[in-house]
């Protein structure tokens, strides 16, 4: 009986700190790492997303800052 207890309090104390392949804990781990990937993953998709609307409307104020410019243009040499 006391080698039982022995051979129980072994594994279940002791097994998991001296051994390298806890699977359970290992596959938590995996899990846990792969729920942050995906986290991190979407974050960089809405940073893409925004990045890109952000080109596009300094695209169409550029292009309205060229079409004032040219109607200034336009307005001075009348002017003149």
């Amino acid at each position: 009986m006391k080698e039982k207890m022995r051979c129980e309090i072994y594994q279940s104390k002791c097994m998991k700190y001296l051994t390298y392949l806890d699977y359970s804990a290992l596959e938590s781990i995996g899990r846990n790492i792969e729920a942050q990937l995906e986290s991190k993953d979407e974050e960089l998709q809405n940073m893409k997303k925004e990045m890109l609307e952000q080109k596009q409307r300094q695209q169409s104020m550029d292009e309205k800052l060229l079409q004032l410019k040219n109607a200034l243009d336009k307005l001075t040499k009348v002017l003149r």
